[in-house]
C-alpha cells in the first residue's frame, strides 16, 4: 500500500537474524494501516539492497531525519501519498494509456500474483502483504522470519534493469 511506505520512519528498519527488514505499523498521527493485519514485518528484497536502500537509510539519519522520505508532505486528506499517488497516476497512464485499469495498487496485485507463481505459502504471502487470513486456526502465531524472507527473495523481476536508479555510493 502506497500510504503505508510513503509514511515509514527511519526507526522502522531493523534487522532479525541478520535479515534487514522494515515494520509497517502507525506510531506517528501522519501514519494510518487498514486493517489491524497490516501492521507487519517485511524483509527487504535483495534488489533494493543491491540498489543502496540501508546506505540511504543511514545518510538520512546521520542527517537528522526521522523519516524515509522526508520531502514527503501530507495531502489534503493528510495522507503523504498524495503527491506520489500523482505521480505514479499520470507516469502509468503516460505509458499505458488514460483508459487503462492500472493502477499503483497493481504493483501490490503483481506481487502478490509473483509470490504464488514462486510457491511462496499462502500463510507467508498473507503475512507479508497485510491480508486478513479467513481462517481462525491459521491466524495464531506469527511467520518466522526465514520463512518471510525466503518468500520476499523468491520474486524475481526478469528483465528489470534497476541500475537508472542505483544510489551513487561514491
Amino acid at each position: 500500500r502506497l500510504n503505508e511506505r510513503c509514511g515509514l520512519r527511519l526507526v522502522d528498519f531493523d534487522q532479525i537474524e541478520g535479515v534487514p527488514f522494515f515494520h509497517i505499523r502507525a506510531l506517528a498521527a501522519d501514519q494510518s494501516l487498514k486493517t489491524a493485519a497490516s501492521e507487519r514485518i517485511v524483509p527487504i528484497h535483495k534488489a533494493l539492497l543491491e540498489l543502496g536502500l540501508l546506505i540511504y537509510v543511514d545518510r538520512l539519519r546521520a542527517a537528522g531525519e526521522n523519516r524515509l522520505f522526508p520531502s514527503l508532505q501530507p495531502g489534503p486528506r493528510g495522507h503523504l501519498s498524495h503527491q506520489p499517488s500523482k505521480f505514479f497516476g499520470r507516469l502509468i497512464d503516460r505509458m499505458v494509456g488514460e483508459d487503462s485499469s492500472v493502477v499503483f495498487h497493481s504493483f501490490r496485485h503483481t506481487f502478490i500474483t509473483k509470490m504464488r507463481e514462486a510457491g511462496v505459502a499462502r500463510e507467508v504471502r498473507t503475512a507479508l502483504v497485510g491480508h486478513e487470513d479467513d481462517s481462525t486456526h491459521e491466524g495464531y502465531g506469527t511467520e518466522p522470519m526465514t520463512r518471510l524472507n525466503a518468500g520476499i527473495q523468491a520474486v524475481e523481476w526478469k528483465g528489470l534493469d534497476l541500475a537508472p536508479v542505483r544510489l551513487n555510493l561514491g
